[in-house]
C-alpha cells in the first residue's frame, strides 16, 4: 500500500524489525525487507539493498515516528524524505502498522472508515 500524505508516501509492504526486549531496553537485531528480490522497489537503490533496513541498521529507533508495545518481531511502515539517491541527504522513517494513529490513518485512506471495531469506538 502507498499512501499519499502533503508528498509523503508511506509504503505498508511488509517491513518487520526484529527486536531484542530486555526489561526497558530495546535493540535492533535486524531487518527483514520482503522487496530483496525486486530491482523495482522503492527501497532498493543501485548501492544500497533496502534503504530501511539502511537507515534501521544505521540509526536504530531513532528513525521510528511511531509508538507501540514492543514486541521481538515489528511490521512497520516507512517514508523517505528527500532524494533516496543520495543517501547522505535523504532521511528514512519507520512507523509501526500497530501504532494507533497511524493505522486509524491507513485505514481511512483505504476507504475503510465505515467499519470501525470496539477499540476505534473506544478512540472517539
Amino acid at each position: 500500500m502507498n499512501v499519499l500524505d502533503d508528498s509523503i508516501v508511506w509504503h505498508d509492504d511488509g517491513h518487520v524489525i526484529w527486536l531484542e526486549i530486555n526489561r526497558s531496553d530495546l535493540a535492533v537485531l535486524g531487518v527483514q525487507c520482503p522487496n530483496k528480490d525486486d530491482p523495482d522497489s522503492p527501497c532498493r537503490l543501485s548501492r544500497i539493498q533496502c534503504l530501511v533496513e539502511y537507515f534501521i541498521m544505521r540509526f536504530g529507533l531513532e528513525c521510528n515516528v511511531g509508538v507501540c508495545e514492543p514486541t521481538p518481531e515489528l511490521q512497520i511502515a516507512w517514508s523517505v524524505n528527500g532524494d533516496p539517491h543520495d543517501i547522505d541527504a535523504c532521511q528514512c522513517w519507520v512507523i509501526p502498522i500497530t501504532d494507533d494513529v497511524f493505522s486509524l490513518w491507513a485505514r481511512t485512506q483505504r476507504g475503510e472508515t465505515n467499519e470501525m471495531d470496539e477499540d476505534d469506538a473506544a478512540l472517539s
